[in-house]
C-alpha cells in the first residue's frame, strides 16, 4: 500500500510540527511492507531534519508557519493542489486534523485529533465567526473522511467523542 504522510506542519517549531517530525522519523525507522512518502510543502523541502524516505514536494507560495494562526489560512488553490497530490496515494495519514485537506473518496484517511479545545471554548480560539465556520466545516469533513481517528490521551478521546462527529454517534 502506498501511504502519504501529510507534512505541511513540518516547519512549526513546537506543537503540531514537533509531533509531525517525531512521528515521521519513528515511522521511517520501522520496517513496513508499505511504501511511505512524506508529502511536504516547498517551504520545508530544504530542511536538514527531513527523514530518509521518499518525498513529494508541493510548490506553495505561502509558508505554512505563516498560516499557523487560527485567523489565517492557506489559499483554496494551495489546498486543492495539496489534496490532489495526496489523492495519488492509497492512504493518507494526517498527523493533525489542523492540516487536513479533502482528498479523493477512494483514499483511506488516518487522522490524529489532538484535542477538542477549539470546540470546547470556540470564543477563545476561533474569535471571528467566519473563522469558526471554516474550522467547523473542515473538522466535520475531516471526521467524515477519516477511516480511523487517533489521539494521545483518554481525556482527549472523551472530549473528542463528546464534541466531534466520530464513532457511533448519529
Amino acid at each position: 500500500m502506498r501511504i502519504g504522510i501529510e507534512g505541511s506542519t513540518w516547519d512549526y517549531p513546537r506543537g503540531f510540527g514537533r509531533y509531525t517530525r517525531e512521528l515521521t522519523h519513528a515511522l521511517a525507522r520501522v520496517w513496513s511492507p508499505h511504501e511511505l512518502t512524506l508529502v511536504i510543502h516547498s517551504s520545508a523541502a530544504g530542511r536538514a531534519d527531513l527523514p530518509d524516505m521518499p518525498r513529494n514536494v508541493i510548490p506553495t507560495r505561502s509558508t505554512d508557519v505563516g498560516v499557523a494562526a487560527a485567523e489565517q489560512r492557506r489559499s483554496l488553490f494551495e489546498m486543492m493542489r495539496t489534496g490532489r497530490a495526496l489523492s495519488r496515494f492509497d492512504a493518507v495519514f494526517f498527523p493533525t486534523h489542523y492540516s487536513f485537506v479533502p482528498v479523493s473518496p477512494r483514499v483511506r484517511v488516518g487522522l490524529v485529533i489532538h484535542d477538542a479545545i477549539p470546540e470546547t471554548i470556540p470564543q477563545e480560539w476561533l474569535r471571528p465567526r467566519t473563522t469558526r465556520l471554516r474550522w467547523n466545516a473542515k473538522t466535520r469533513l475531516a471526521c467524515c473522511q477519516a477511516s480511523f481517528v487517533a489521539t494521545s490521551t483518554l481525556a482527549a478521546a472523551r472530549a473528542i467523542r463528546e464534541r466531534l462527529p466520530i464513532g457511533n454517534r448519529p
